[in-house]
This record gives structure tokens, sequence and C-alpha cells, in this order.
């Protein structure tokens, strides 16, 4: 066990930036940037927590992954999930809101724990491409229907399933907003044209937040900000986190409870796909290489609770731009997001100023292109692998994302005990 501890703590040591490293970082950073405040919007929380959430909780699972160039922070799985179990609790953006959402990310890293703790290493080693893929399918058509509110300019629903809010909000589209319409009409479709330009097409979201962005300054200019009667992000108050674990004292038994039950939900879907991510980053992935990426998942989002982010995971789209970039060690997670802070800093006064259409239009494009990857990746299984990543997506969509996962873990224990049963 102590031998295990000093390489758990050796490997955590930050190694000089190699040549690519500086490259990797400044892509990164600014990829991060829009990334951090619609993950927050999307999670139903204040601007800046998003940023917080991709600072310093960036860097400790850097260090502590087993994978040299692998990104976490907020992501968008995570985030939509966080936003359905906290919604029927508390307000988005209220107070009591804040502190379930930094008490639920706390309950997360505990799960983490406790699950690599328990040995689940071994069983996400085995884990089938198959279940993400029909997760990130199902968790996508979500995040699209939660999306309808802000691309019509509409208030949002929120005593209803996803699915039922989306009905009931299309069902008014003749009272929507025309300038939230026309603006997340654009950034979507910037975002779908730049996405088509292969490799470079990872940056569709930045291009669709940028396009709107500027959609918008020629509004305000031409009309005025009170002609258009678009519904703003507000004020970004960034300033050092309090650094302390949430308070539990005043949450009512049943919130509680609530929480608890989401954080087993959350953390397994996150370290799924830290699983899964691993697999692709490695040659080989052993049952002590998934232990230490949940350990590193687990100290990163306790991190973040205590210091104003929320919970996340490692991130698919930012882990492929950043190596693409030519990242070669952790270094260049750490430089990334110093350059993170730096560029959050100067941007905040523009970002105050960017209406809930435009992010609501760049959410719709990562939503689509969520459920585009997970699409093909269904279709590229075997035939009953297929017909399961097909039927985790449908039962997300239909029954929520507590029975899709349910399925997924019964799936891999089902796989684990076959492979130990002796054959005939």
């Amino acid at each position: 066990m102590l031998r295990s501890a000093r390489g758990f703590v050796a490997a955590s040591r930050l190694p000089l930036p190699a040549a690519g490293d500086w490259r990797a970082a400044s892509v990164s950073a600014l990829l991060m940037l829009p990334q951090a405040v619609t993950f927050a919007v999307l999670a139903g929380l204040p601007p800046e927590m998003g940023l917080y959430a991709a600072a310093l909780p960036v860097i400790v699972a850097a260090l502590l992954s087993p994978s040299p160039t692998q990104i976490s922070g907020p992501n968008t799985a995570v985030a939509v999930m966080l936003g359905c179990a906290l919604a029927p609790l508390a307000t988005p953006g209220s107070h009591d809101y804040i502190v379930m959402a930094a008490a639920l990310t706390a309950a997360v890293a505990l799960v983490q724990l406790l699950l690599a703790l328990a040995g689940a290493g071994g069983l996400l080693a085995r884990c089938p491409p198959a279940s993400i893929a029909g997760l990130n399918l199902g968790i996508g058509g979500l995040m699209l229907a939660g999306q309808v509110a802000p691309l019509l300019g509409l208030t949002a629903v929120h005593d209803l399933p996803l699915l039922s809010a989306a009905w009931v909000q299309l069902q008014r589209a003749a009272e929507c907003n025309p300038s939230a319409l026309g603006l997340a009409s654009l950034s979507l479709c910037c975002g779908l044209a730049w996405a088509r330009r292969g490799r470079r097409g990872v940056w569709a979201p930045v291009v669709a937040l940028l396009a709107g962005a500027l959609a918008t300054a020629l509004l305000d200019a031409g009309w005025g900000p009170a002609a258009t009667q678009l519904e703003r992000l507000g004020a970004v108050r960034l300033q050092w986190p309090a650094w302390q674990m949430p308070e539990l004292a005043g949450l009512a038994p049943y919130a509680l409870k609530q929480l608890a039950v989401h954080a087993v939900e959350i953390a397994v879907v996150a370290s799924l796909q830290s699983a899964i991510l691993l697999h692709s980053a490695l040659a080989t992935v052993a049952a002590r290489d998934c232990r230490r990426e949940l350990m590193a998942q687990a100290s990163s989002n306790l991190v973040a609770a205590a210091g104003g982010g929320f919970a996340g995971s490692a991130s698919f789209n930012r882990t492929a731009v950043h190596q693409a970039a030519g990242a070669l060690t952790p270094a260049a997670a750490v430089l990334s997001t110093l350059l993170l802070v730096g560029g959050a800093l100067l941007a905040a006064p523009a970002l105050a100023r960017l209406p809930h259409a435009v992010i609501a239009g760049t959410l719709a494009l990562v939503a689509v292109q969520m459920m585009a990857a997970g699409w093909a990746a269904a279709l590229r299984q075997p035939g009953r692998r297929r017909l399961m990543a097909l039927g985790v997506a449908a039962l997300a969509l239909v029954a929520g994302i507590v029975p899709a996962l349910l399925l997924v873990l019964l799936t891999l224990v089902v796989e684990a005990l076959a492979s130990r049963s002796p054959g005939p």
C-alpha cells in the first residue's frame, strides 16, 4: 500500500514543458474559455463557476492521471446531469442551488474515491465503447431538448421532464423573440458550417460563439439593447475562491437523499467517460491505470467543490484538440490553465454582454455534434453491441439517464461474470 501511494505521488510531479506543450496550451486555453462559460450556464450555475471548474481542478487531474495528455474539467454530459439533478430542488443560479451544486460535486468525488478503493478499476478497464456511444447519443438528445426555450427566447419550464418541457415550448413558438431566434440560428449554422472542415472542425463551438457575439454587437449598434430585448449573461464576477467545503447542515433530508442518488449517477458516468478516453490514449489499459484515473478525477472534483467549481470529468473534444496541437506532458495542461485565467480576466466585460440565445445556439451545436458522434460510434459496433448502444440511447431519451445508466452497469457486470466463468 505504501509503495502504491509513493508511486501515485511520484506520478504527479510536474515535468518540464516539451516543445509542443506551449502551442497546445494556447490552443486549449482558447477553446476552454467559451466552453467553461457555456457549460456553467448549461448546469444552471453562474458563468464564473465554469471558469473556476476549468482552472485548478484541471491541473490536479492532469498531474495525477496516468495519461500525460488528457484534459479534464467541465463537460457536456456531467453539466447536463448536474442541471437535471438540481433543477427540481432549487431555482437555477440561486444561493441554495449553488450550495447544492458544491455538495453534489463533493459527493461525486467521494463516490469516485470509493469506486477506486473498491476495485472498480478492473471493471472499467473492460468498459465497452458501445455503452459510452449510447449514453452520448441519449445525453446529446436531452441536451438539445433543454435548449429549446433559450433558442426561442422564452422562459424555461423547470417542473417538467426535458422532452415534455421542450414540447411545451415548441407549442409557444409563435411567442418567440425574433432577435433571440435569429442569433441562436446564426450561431448554430456558422458552427455547423465550420464543423465540416475536417480536423479543424473541433473549433466549431468557438466559431459559433464568436459569430453570435459579433452579430449581437451589430444588433446593439443598429437598434440598441432595449429594442432587441435579449436576456444577457450578466456580470462575470471573477474573484479568488473562498476555498471551503460545502455546508450540508441547512439542506433538507429529502434534498440530501436526492443529492446522494444523483452523485452515484454522475460519478459512474464521469468515470465511464474517463475510462473510455484512457483506453484511446494508452496502448494498453490495466486495472491499476483505471484506479489511478478514478483517484485523479476524485481529487479534481474535490478541489472543484472546495474552490467554487462543479463536477467534471475527462473531456473527449478538448483532449483531442490538446493532443493534435502537440501536447506531450502534463505541463501543457498547467500552462493552458494559466492562460485561461488571464484570458478570462481580459474577456469578462465582453462575456457579460453575451445573450443567452448565443450560448443556446452554441450548446445546440455541441449537442448535435455529440449526437452525431454517438450515432456514428453506435453504427460502428457489431450487431449485438450496436443494439445495446441504441437501446441505451432510447432509454435515456424516454425514461431518463438513470435507467440507461443501470442498463450500462448491468451489461458491465454480466460481461465481467461471463469472462470469469470457465469455458465448455
